[in-house]
């Protein structure tokens, strides 16, 4: 499955997940500036708050409700989570998976790595993972799938959705890149350009879920690359570290991508 999810306001919602519960929220954010007074949680609080206030009964947005992040360091880690209160300095890893059945929000920054949001249609457990190349090469969503699976979850019912990221377009990579996948990978999903490649990590990760046991059918790809899209009108909606780069100056806002499910009445 892919489509262009629809850009409502500065947040991107996928169809797969619409309409899956009314208490499911989710969301791929624009970009949003990046601040030493606002850590990520708080940017993405207010994000997310600000999506929740136009949902019937809850007006007061994210208030009692927890928001889990991480200090995200490139990596396979995944971490469950119980829907209790975070800590007050985020734990280190790239997923997060919510094994509750109550009100809570995760949230994962990005700037061209592909945001994966995941739901269990059987019992609305979710989670959100930050697979960039070191991830995906490191084997993040076969891990995450695995730990879901231990944990009593049938891929059957699993639907995943990559959001906004950097593009098989843009993603130019070097040979320091592609030697961390396998021959085969490199060989399906890397393009030869010039004296580089040009990277499918949406792909990489289609097939990784696909041979986990997920159906191709339960996936959604957003095609939107945070590089290029949009950079006919002069205003690219998307951060993106690659174009932060191209253009010489640092990069200086992410894009949020959130989930949870509001609690109970």
């Amino acid at each position: 499955m892919n489509l262009e999810g629809p850009l409502v306001g500065n947040v991107v919602r996928a169809a797969s997940l619409q309409g899956l519960s009314p208490r499911l929220v989710h969301g791929f954010s624009t970009a949003l500036p990046k601040s030493a007074q606002q850590p990520f949680a708080q940017a993405a609080g207010a994000c997310l708050s600000k999506a929740l206030k136009g949902i019937p009964g809850h007006p007061q947005g994210l208030e009692h409700l927890h928001l889990m992040v991480l200090e995200q360091i490139h990596s396979a880690r995944v971490l469950p989570w119980n829907g209790e209160a975070p800590p007050l300095v985020p734990p280190q890893g790239d997923g997060i998976l919510a094994t509750h059945g109550f009100g809570g929000f995760i949230a994962i920054r990005t700037a061209d790595c592909v945001p994966v949001l995941a739901v269990n249609t059987k019992n609305h457990t979710f989670a959100a993972l930050h697979a960039g190349w070191r991830g995906t090469s490191a084997l993040i969503l076969p891990h995450f799938l695995a730990l879901w699976q231990s944990q009593g979850a049938d891929l059957q019912h699993v639907r995943l959705v990559f959001g906004p990221s950097i593009k098989a377009c843009c993603f130019e990579v070097k040979q320091d890149c592609l030697q961390n996948f396998s021959p085969e990978v490199a060989r399906r999903f890397a393009t030869p350009w010039g004296n580089a490649w040009k990277l499918d990590l949406d792909g990489v990760l289609q097939e990784q879920a696909c041979q986990a046991g997920v159906p191709q059918a339960n996936i959604e790809t957003l095609k939107l690359c945070t590089c290029c899209w949009g950079r006919e009108t002069g205003a690219p909606p998307f951060a993106s570290y690659r174009r932060s780069t191209q253009a010489g100056v640092a990069l200086s806002a992410y894009n949020a991508s959130f989930i949870g499910l509001l609690p109970l009445p």
